[in-house]
């Protein structure tokens, strides 16, 4: 198999270069390793609209780089940011009929929403709920870091035991 990593260029810990601009992916290889720098908006700031903006960003330009490929993946793996970019890749992984095994590092929307306030979690608490479900029942084996994580997805999303998969860090 030829495995092609899909990433966003560096953008924490000082790496960002503010102004930089790239607009064509980036391919390098690593250890035979396909590795595609993809061109999204990235945010030196940790703000909640900025973390949006990234996620809506980087998941779509994965879309239209996978669409545009000659191949279609055997199968995405993915490690993306919650909920906007892994809703826009369940998307593509539905309607290319391509398998997705989602890994989930945090349980989206809690863990954001209990940075807010009362009032704000009863306002998007149920939709992004609802998202975070639909993502899950759109992959083909998700993988959680702990039975906390599983036991949520199993009980809260509905999702089948058998299709969670728990991989301890």
């Amino acid at each position: 198999y030829q495995v092609t990593v899909l990433c966003p260029q560096p953008s924490r810990a000082g790496i960002y270069k503010k102004n930089q601009v790239v607009n064509e992916p980036e391919i390098s290889f690593d250890r035979g390793v396909k590795v595609v720098r993809i061109p999204s908006y990235c945010s030196p700031q940790s703000k909640i609209l900025a973390r949006a903006r990234e996620s809506f960003s980087f998941g779509n330009y994965v879309q239209k780089y996978l669409s545009q490929e000659k191949s279609k993946p055997n199968v995405l793996y993915v490690n993306a940011w919650p909920l906007i970019c892994q809703a826009i890749l369940a998307r593509y992984s539905k309607k290319s009929k391509t398998p997705m095994i989602l890994q989930i590092m945090d349980i989206y929307p809690e863990s954001f929403l209990n940075k807010l306030s009362k009032f704000v979690q009863s306002i998007f608490g149920f939709p992004l709920t609802l998202l975070d479900t639909w993502i899950a029942q759109n992959a083909s084996i998700i993988t959680v870091i702990s039975e906390n994580m599983r036991n949520t997805y199993v009980n809260s999303r509905k999702i089948r035991p058998e299709k969670i998969k728990l991989v301890k860090d």
